[in-house]
């Protein structure tokens, strides 16, 4: 159990890290 919650954290701060930089691009331009 203690390896799918930690894989799912790992997830949703790739997921995080995807769409922060996908919203600084559209910032920029």
């Amino acid at each position: 159990m203690p390896k799918i919650t930690s894989f799912v954290k790992f997830k949703i701060i790739v997921f995080a890290a995807v769409v922060f930089d996908f919203l600084l691009l559209i910032y920029i331009k």
